[in-house]
């Protein structure tokens, strides 16, 4: 026996609170209604009203709340085990968090876009094995490798361009980081595992090296899929204060404001050499379901069975009794019987 969310319970330690409450309020409305009306009053109410009948009806309403709290607290009897098995993919999701992702050219900004984006990717690939890499001047990585997508999703989140403290795009150390977390975390060198990763980023690419290890990634089956986030028109880097609130536009060291493009050139070179995919982020993020359409002509793997425990639950008897009292409820009227 268990309940699935035993919070709700501490509520119904209030409800005889509340009781008493009703009954205190009843009693002292009345004792106003006396002083004020008198004695013409009382004579009236005692032979119309009837406390017996009014008390009962105030029980049932705080039983139709315990009987409601103790459905939403959710009562698991026994417990069983089932094998699942599951088939997809091994992914990283690698975010350029540099400031130039602040540029506004996609609302509500490039980061922002992208982690709207790739969750929306993740809500649609249940059964894959997910990661989560951030990237700047360098790389780490937020998520290793699981199956729980509201996990996954979380860590997307919580991205900002404070998460990589060293400025600077650096796509080398992005897919290093993924090839190196792929090794600790995934199923092996000789597995069959199609492996993924997938790049998010305005393609503004600083450092040399990035084709070289893509070189490598592709001799050990790894593809990338990369994402450019940005317009070709372009935007300035706002700057905001810790409320949020703008004070300006990144410049450069001629007081020049900063305006920053989408390269997609790298990004495409780094698809095209593992045999991925690229494109570009539209705004109504059609593409998403593009990028699933390639992903699913790879093969899947399938995952070794896990043992899930399922509960028997039994909140609908509570959601019963709570309909049964409140249909008592309103049956009953506090007005005393007229004898004939």
């Amino acid at each position: 026996m268990r309940w699935a969310h035993p919070e709700y319970l501490y509520l119904i330690l209030l409800l005889p609170l509340l009781w008493g409450l009703a009954w205190f309020s009843q009693k002292q409305g009345w004792s106003v209604l006396q002083k004020h009306f008198g004695g013409s009053l009382q004579s009236l109410w005692k032979t119309q009203i009837s406390l017996v009948r009014r008390y009962w009806k105030w029980t049932l309403r705080v039983l139709v709340l315990t009987f409601l709290l103790l459905a939403l607290a959710r009562l698991q009897l026994g417990q069983s085990q089932q094998s699942v098995k599951s088939e997809g993919f091994e992914i990283f999701f690698a975010f350029d968090v540099s400031n130039s992702m602040l540029a506004e050219d996609l609302r509500p900004s490039r980061l922002e876009k992208a982690k709207i984006d790739m969750s929306r990717l993740v809500d649609n690939l249940g059964g894959s094995k997910m990661g989560v890499i951030a990237f700047a001047g360098s790389a780490t990585v937020i998520s290793p490798l699981t199956q729980d997508t509201s996990a996954v999703k979380m860590y997307i989140d919580s991205l900002d361009t404070n998460t990589i403290s060293t400025q600077g795009t650096d796509f080398e150390a992005a897919l290093a980081t993924a090839e190196d977390a792929f090794e600790r975390g995934g199923a092996g060198e000789d597995s069959q595992v199609t492996r993924v990763i997938i790049l998010a980023s305005d393609g503004e690419d600083q450092e040399k090296g990035a084709l070289e290890k893509a070189e490598q990634l592709r001799k050990k089956g790894i593809r990338i899929f990369s994402v450019a986030y940005g317009t070709e028109k372009g935007a300035p880097i706002p700057e905001r204060d810790r409320m949020g609130f703008l004070k300006g536009y990144k410049k450069d060291q001629q007081g020049q404001t900063i305006l920053t493009t989408v390269h997609g050139e790298a990004l495409k070179a780094l698809a095209e050499k593992t045999k991925g995919y690229f494109t570009f982020a539209t705004t109504d993020s059609s593409f998403v379901q593009d990028i699933l359409k390639h992903l699913n002509t790879l093969e899947k793997k399938e995952y070794e069975s896990e043992m899930q425990v399922q509960y028997d639950e039994k909140f609908q008897v509570f959601l019963f009794l709570a309909f049964v009292a409140a249909m008592a409820e309103m049956l009953l009227a506090d007005t005393k019987r007229r004898r004939a």
